[in-house]
């Protein structure tokens, strides 16, 4: 947005001396806060955030959709199984969370070495949980 504002600032000093000036800032002015009103609603839009809560005695997971629709998931960490899926799922290396008769997909944001990393910490984290109850 500043290279965007810099260049349209450089193109109306061409025109300094000339009264035309006035009205060309105006349009590049409005294009400006068009662009940057566009680029805040595509922001909002894209935004999607997961939130993992593990207890000794339930697992919480809550998805966010860029719409503001929440999606709820509660299993007890006992009966949760953490998998991989190396294909069929919306990006390669995909960790899932199965419990209570449901498989729920976890961790699509992060990149493709990351999702294995999750997985492994999920699961390390569950055995943990096992142990302690």
């Amino acid at each position: 947005m500043s290279i965007t504002a810099a260049l349209m600032v450089l193109s109306i000093l061409a025109l300094l001396d000339n009264g035309v000036m006035w009205i060309i800032a105006a349009a590049l002015g409005t294009a400006l806060i068009a662009i940057w009103v566009a680029l805040k609603a595509s922001w909002r839009r894209g935004t999607v955030r997961e939130e993992l809560e593990i207890w000794i005695d339930k697992v919480h997971l809550r998805r966010i959709d860029p719409d503001g629709s929440c999606q709820v998931w509660q299993a007890n960490p006992y009966w949760v199984d953490v998998e991989m899926q190396q294909t069929g799922g919306p990006v390669p290396n995909y960790p899932t969370l199965c419990g209570r008769g449901r498989t729920v997909e976890i961790g699509s944001l992060l990149s493709e070495q990351a999702r294995p990393e999750l997985a492994q910490d999920l699961q390390d984290t569950f055995l943990s949980a096992v142990k302690r109850s």
